[in-house]
């Protein structure tokens, strides 16, 4: 899938960019713009040591109802729910997380509502920088189709629960 895509794009390109005279932002900036990024229809999220966001794709912008100049201005603890300072930050990042670990987890918006996601983070180095990539997929939909799913068993449970005659399922 796209994901082992994005994997194997990221090695090669790595490769072929990682040369010290070039800036670490000019090399996800070559990697967004390469357009496979923003083909792609979850947010993509590349965020520095400090929690600083370097970058996004078009979709992590939209997302979150940021420009990307005003993405670049925050750090992920301004848009997580779950991680809430440069403390929580260090201590995800002092775990050294599995290449394509899931964490499911809330994203806040710049209108201040929330949403929830399903983020796979993997971890990268370009000009001798460690690089938290994150790809976030947005599951809004999935939870309002489970909700919808549970009123609907709550609406026949009552149905079945206020019959007082008998009644046969065919």
């Amino acid at each position: 899938g796209y994901v082992e895509y994005l994997r194997e794009t990221l090695v090669r390109l790595r490769r072929e960019l990682a040369q010290p005279e070039l800036p670490l932002i000019d090399f996800h900036r070559h990697l967004l713009l390469g357009g496979v990024f923003d083909l792609i229809g979850d947010g993509i999220y590349m965020m520095g040591a400090d929690g600083a966001f370097l970058d996004a794709n078009q979709r992590g912008c939209t997302n979150l109802g940021y420009t990307h100049e005003e993405l670049r201005q925050l750090k992920i603890w301004n848009v997580s729910c779950t991680l809430h300072n440069p403390e929580d930050w260090a201590a995800f990042c002092s775990k050294q997380p599995v290449q394509g670990a899931q964490v499911e987890t809330r994203h806040r918006r710049k209108d201040g509502t929330s949403f929830p996601v399903r983020v796979r983070v993997y971890v990268s180095q370009a000009a001798g920088r460690t690089v938290y990539i994150g790809v976030a997929t947005d599951l809004s939909e999935a939870e309002a189709l489970a909700e919808s799913v549970r009123e609907s068993e709550r609406f026949y449970q009552h149905v079945i629960d206020s019959t007082v005659d008998g009644f046969f399922l065919v």
